[in-house]
């Protein structure tokens, strides 16, 4: 048993770490192995270093440019920031005055004898427009005049331009799948969506920050839903029985293997989503694209991905599901991963969840909210109401598949409507998710 003493100087080393993380190792991107983060998102996930803030990781040199709104930001540091006195303190030198300069990022090598080291680099940036786009500039390589790119390695860096997937051939993808067809296909397909007509959403008030502490929600999210519809609708009565196969707290270990009863309520959502339609073709289209060799396959890399338990904080204490589809609690005071319109009816019509406003709707039934559950606070998470598990599933697992731990931009059409979506996934020791969701 370590000593009360060296416990002590352990946590006091990690906390003084923490301190200078973003000081001593640039505005790296987001890493799972850190305590910690200096990225531009941080903000709203709520896990900057300390020194986030003073280090020159918020700002727009540090964010990588004048980028587009995003209330995950620090700040902004587009043509309406001044508007609204959210902008970063560089933006007038940075993006209207035509200025440049350097920002740090950590570079990590490995030495022919294996040794591996970390070290900084400096990178010098130029301010650029805020409406840039993909025309004539598809499989071009890195622009750092330009606030977005339009090559094959931009939705790994999540700088694509927002016409990247219709303006360019890859249809939003790194390789062979074309996402855009991928994803109408799924739209079409998905019988068990739900009709608006069977729920009814009161989004109440906009947020303008995720480190909102206060309620600006007087009442709850969902003001209608039909249970005796929806909860009969296809495979959403499989998917009622898994959330609560899974302790919420990180760093409790579940006991899967040996508990029968919750492997057939597994087996039976898993024999359910993959005799739709929607995972048939799913699975064509992935087989044909190279990323799977069959249905068998296909089902075999999604337990693996998505259902076998994993550490994310001690042994056995989470999986891909789990974090995306139910939620965890990552501390007493923070929620982590949640990202399922139909957990979070069943938690707030139970009472122990508070929905506190919204960030914007976008289509299609594309929601990012902000709640507390039991007193623990979920920031800034996004849900796409009425679809299907299967749907969300089919989605994340191509996104992971062809693009693991990146954003991957692509189009909907469903008629004369065309929805962009970008999906965001990570990856856990390579093989399994960290947590998937659609971005809002």
């Amino acid at each position: 048993m370590k000593s009360t003493t060296a416990i002590f100087f352990v946590l006091a080393l990690a906390s003084a770490k923490a301190a200078s993380m973003c000081v001593d190792n640039g505005c790296f991107a987001y890493d799972n192995s850190q305590p910690c983060q200096c990225n531009k998102f941080c903000y709203g996930y709520e896990n900057c270093c300390d020194d986030y803030a003073s280090s020159g990781c918020a700002t727009c040199q540090g964010m990588g440019g004048c980028l587009d709104y995003d209330n995950r930001h620090y700040c902004q540091c587009n043509s309406e920031c001044s508007a609204y006195g959210n902008c970063c303190s560089d933006y007038e030198s940075f993006c209207t005055g035509g200025g440049g300069g350097t920002v740090t990022t950590k570079a990590t090598t490995t030495s022919s004898s294996g040794t591996t080291a970390t070290t900084a680099a400096t990178t010098t940036t130029t301010a650029a427009p805020s409406a840039d786009n993909c025309v004539g500039r598809c499989d071009h390589s890195h622009d750092s005049s330009k606030s977005c790119q339009c090559n094959s390695v931009c939705s790994s860096y999540g700088d694509c331009c927002s016409d990247y997937s219709t303006t360019c051939s890859t249809g939003g993808g790194g390789g062979g799948l074309n996402f855009n067809e991928f994803g109408t296909r799924m739209w079409e397909l998905d019988a068990n969506r739900i009709d608006s007509s069977y729920y009814t959403v009161d989004i109440q008030t906009e947020l303008s920050s995720s480190s909102n502490n206060v309620d600006q929600a007087s009442g709850p999210l969902f003001t209608h839903f039909d249970e005796s519809y929806i909860y009969n609708k296809g495979t959403f009565q499989q998917f009622l029985q898994l959330c609560d196969n899974y302790n919420p707290m990180q760093g409790n270990g579940e006991d899967r293997d040996s508990n029968q009863a919750e492997l057939d309520e597994q087996n039976a959502y898993l024999d359910a989503i993959m005799a739709t339609d929607l995972m048939v073709e799913a699975v064509e289209q992935l087989t044909s694209a190279g990323l799977v060799t069959s249905a068998a396959d296909f089902r075999a890399k999604m337990v693996t991905a998505f259902f076998d338990l994993y550490e994310r904080t001690s042994p056995d204490d989470s999986s891909g599901f789990e974090h995306s589809f139910c939620g965890e609690w990552k501390s007493s005071s923070q929620v982590n991963g949640f990202h399922n319109w139909i957990t979070f009816y069943q938690l707030e019509s139970a009472g122990t969840l508070d929905y506190y406003g919204n960030f914007g709707m976008h289509s299609p039934e594309h929601l990012g909210i902000q709640f507390y559950w039991e007193g623990r606070k979920k920031p800034l998470t996004s849900i796409m109401l009425g679809v299907s598990t299967e749907f969300e599933l089919a989605i994340f697992m191509a996104c992971f598949l062809e693009n693991p731990g990146s954003v991957t931009s692509f189009t909907i059409t469903d008629g004369s409507n065309s929805y962009p979506i970008k999906v965001q996934t990570y990856t856990h020791s390579t093989v399994h998710v960290g947590t998937a969701y659609f971005i809002s």
